[in-house]
């Protein structure tokens, strides 16, 4: 991705959407708060893991030794589905139309997205895209697995349009950058 452009006197303002807070990502959100010239807001789209209750996705009742939210500016954004009695096979229970809201309103130079398998993150993508707010797609990739026809199918049409349609995708690693390249044909200088 190209440098953003330098603006006298202003901050690079930064949206990361995410579908909630994650132990191993809170260090990074940290880093970037506190970098000079930068601006961070940070929208979750659900606070499972944080609040100590039972939820499916972990396997029981989630206690982390770290604080998730401290450190940096953070939203959680009201979600439209009740998580646990969502249905919908192969697409997370993320529906959250106030990102919409969030992206017109805050003059964000860029934003953050993880996932291709959130309604949310698409209502970002779109968004984004619209507003004209360069996107940067930050997923935690790993070599595919083998799924079903229809898992390859849904995923084949939605990563094709949000990781091809992403300004820049940002790899956590030499294995996620590989999957980048190889699986999911993302040119190396983006």
């Amino acid at each position: 991705m190209a440098n953003p452009p330098i603006r006298l006197g202003k901050a690079f303002r930064l949206a990361v959407c995410l579908s909630h807070p994650i132990q191993y990502k809170t260090p990074v959100l940290r880093a970037l708060a506190h970098q000079p010239g930068l601006h961070l807001d940070v929208f979750y789209y659900s606070d499972r893991g944080l609040v100590r209750k039972h939820n499916r996705y972990h396997g029981g009742v989630p206690a982390w030794d770290v604080p998730l939210l401290e450190g940096y500016k953070s939203e959680f954004l009201p979600n439209l589905v009740d998580e646990e009695s969502w249905k919908v096979p192969f697409i997370q229970p993320f529906i959250n139309p106030a990102v919409i809201r969030r992206l017109r309103s805050g003059a964000y130079d860029a934003v953050i997205i993880h996932s291709y398998l959130y309604p949310s993150d698409w209502l970002a993508f779109w968004t984004a895209k619209k507003e004209h707010i360069k996107v940067l797609f930050y997923g935690d990739m790993y070599p595919r697995q083998p799924v079903s026809t229809s898992q390859r199918i849904v995923r084949s049409l939605l990563h094709r349009r949000m990781i091809h349609g992403a300004d820049a995708c940002l790899a956590i690693g030499s294995l996620a950058r590989q999957v980048f390249l190889e699986e999911y044909e993302v040119p190396a200088e983006r």
